[in-house]
């Protein structure tokens, strides 16, 4: 009797030597994962785990920056690199603006200078009751004149006549006006000559005039001088009180860029009128706002037409770029008479993650409402489709060496999002409660509950895990799964732990790894028969997974 030849099925074998990223959508694959931890692309294509992380303060802080060194906020204290510099700062979180030397301190409107540790206030303020005014000359020498209705009879060349409106000066034929300048009694502690103030409150009739904007000519440890006119004079107290102020619009986000300072309102600004506007300072002057003298460093603000609120701001490729929800705003020019906005509706910032935005590799990151977006001057183009349906909110971000940092609440639970530009990878580590990140060159510090951290130095084990997407077979014939082989790099001190699930089911121990002398392994096992099934590693320490070999074969058909 003959029986028929039946050739023998060789295995199919499917190698995977490139490991990709975290990916939870529903249609994820090798060499792909849906669970990851702790893991990183920063050796692709092999898989290893995450740098360890080293605690540097162990104090909560409310501000960090490394513009200018390791600097923040504790305690209502300002530290340069441990040293306290400055005190009596309020209670609560701040945001810390680097401007040159001078680093920022809001919403408190302080600054420090971290060469020579100088400090002061963004605003300043006096008033007081009768109040002197002087007619002085350009020194600050007062007038000799007297008031008089009439022109003096027989004037010779140089005589002064005060009238109740100006100054003028016999010429030889003529009185001609003269440029006067008015010394007010307030102290200018605070002040600096140059310094656009808001004068309020006089109510002298020679002096009304003097109410408004004025830039100080000269100030002094006992008085203010503007360029004006009025007669000399004191105010009586009944009048009321005279102020010389210098304040900052209020303003909901401040950032730095081209040596201003940029900041955006909607809603209520200091006069309680409603506004919708963009702001910047006086070019290298974070003090002055209100300086419209018609010069390329003058202050400059303008107003939008989009709806809703600011929800970011940042400095990206020199220019300012101000978001909302559903809209972007930028501003180009490079001076005051150049400035302009050119306004896109796309996917903004969403609210509440206004520190979500990062510029890595030149690239700009955000999280908006529909996801993770990266913005390089042209759209947005959202690229957190391998996340799939976590809904992420609240995100802070930091960049450093070429990845994306975020965290954020997805669903609720807090996350630690690591996303590779060059790669297109996204990884997850276990999350630290960030409030801030600041990175230098060498460093990336973020501020927690417990103090800062410096993520990528330490002697931490972390520990790591990695699920693969469900394995399936393909066709309709009598497949099965023949092999499994793991190629890996476990060193000494390392442990590891495989385990599998067949069907849906639980997951069951396959095998438990400790690492060697001799740190390169290769572990071959068999599943049993199944339709699908997904493969598990665990462990702590240093690893690298170089390869996976999945073997499967077919058998005989049924016609």
């Amino acid at each position: 009797m003959e029986f028929p030849y039946l050739p023998y099925k060789a295995l199919t074998s499917h190698n995977v030597t490139a490991f990709a990223g975290l990916d939870r959508s529903l249609g994820a694959k090798l060499p792909s994962f849906s669970c990851l931890e702790n893991l990183t692309a920063a050796h692709y294509p092999a898989l290893t785990p995450r740098a360890p992380r080293t605690r540097v303060l162990h104090q909560e802080v409310d501000g960090l920056s490394t513009d200018n060194g390791l600097c923040y906020v504790l305690d209502g204290g300002f530290y340069i690199a441990g040293n306290r510099v400055l005190s009596g700062l309020s209670q609560g979180q701040k945001q810390l603006v680097s401007m040159g030397a001078k680093v920022v301190i809001f919403p408190d409107k302080k600054w420090v200078n971290t060469v020579d540790l100088s400090s002061g206030s963004l605003e300043a303020y006096e008033e007081d009751e009768a109040v002197s005014f002087t007619l002085v000359d350009s020194h600050g020498v007062a007038f000799s004149a007297a008031l008089s209705p009439d022109a003096p009879e027989d004037p010779r060349q140089g005589d002064l006549w005060l009238t109740e409106n100006a100054l003028l000066q016999y010429d030889g034929q003529d009185f001609l006006p003269v440029p006067t300048w008015v010394r007010i009694s307030l102290p200018g502690a605070g002040f600096a000559a140059g310094d656009v103030v808001n004068i309020t409150g006089i109510q002298m009739p020679s002096g009304s005039d003097l109410n408004g904007y004025h830039s100080l000519f000269r100030v002094e440890g006992e008085a203010m001088t503007i360029q004006g006119f009025c007669l000399p004079g004191t105010q009586p107290a009944a009048m009321g009180k005279v102020t010389v102020s210098r304040r900052l619009p209020e303003m909901d986000l401040v950032f730095e860029c081209g040596n201003r300072l940029w900041g955006c309102r909607y809603g209520t600004d200091n006069q309680g009128a409603i506004v919708n506007e963009i702001y910047c300072s006086r070019l290298g002057d974070p003090t002055n706002w209100e300086d419209f003298s018609g010069t390329a460093a003058d202050a400059w603000r303008a107003s939008l037409g989009s709806q809703g609120a600011f929800t970011g701001g940042i400095s990206y490729l020199g220019q300012p770029l101000f978001f909302k929800e559903g809209s972007l705003h930028r501003v180009y020019g490079s001076y005051t008479g150049q400035f302009g906005i050119d306004s896109l509706d796309c996917r903004g910032v969403q609210k509440g993650s206004e520190r979500s935005l990062a510029v890595v590799e030149e690239v700009l990151y955000y999280l908006s409402s529909a996801g993770v977006c990266r913005y390089d001057g042209s759209l947005p183009i959202r690229i957190s489709q391998a996340l799939g349906d976590w809904q992420l909110t609240q995100g802070i971000a930091g960049s450093f060496r070429g990845d994306y940092y975020l965290w954020c609440l997805a669903d609720g639970q807090q996350k630690m999002l690591v996303y590779t530009p060059g790669k297109g990878l996204w990884h997850s580590q276990n999350p630290l409660e960030i409030k801030a990140f600041a990175a230098d060159t060498k460093r990336l510090y973020g501020s927690c509950d417990d103090g800062i951290w410096v993520l990528g130095e330490g002697l931490e084990s972390p520990q790591w895990s990695a699920q693969t997407p469900p394995l399936t077979l393909e066709g309709y014939h009598a497949t099965k799964f023949c092999k499994l082989a793991l190629h890996l790099k476990l060193p000494l001190g390392s442990r590891m732990e495989i385990l599998a699930s067949y069907d849906g089911g639980e997951f069951e121990p396959i095998a438990s790894l400790e690492g060697a002398l001799d740190p390169m392994k290769k572990l071959c096992f068999r599943p049993r028969r199944c339709q699908q099934f997904s493969l598990r590693l665990e462990g702590q320490g240093d690893m690298a997974l170089l390869g996976l070999g999945i073997y499967t074969r077919q058998g005989g058909r049924t016609l």
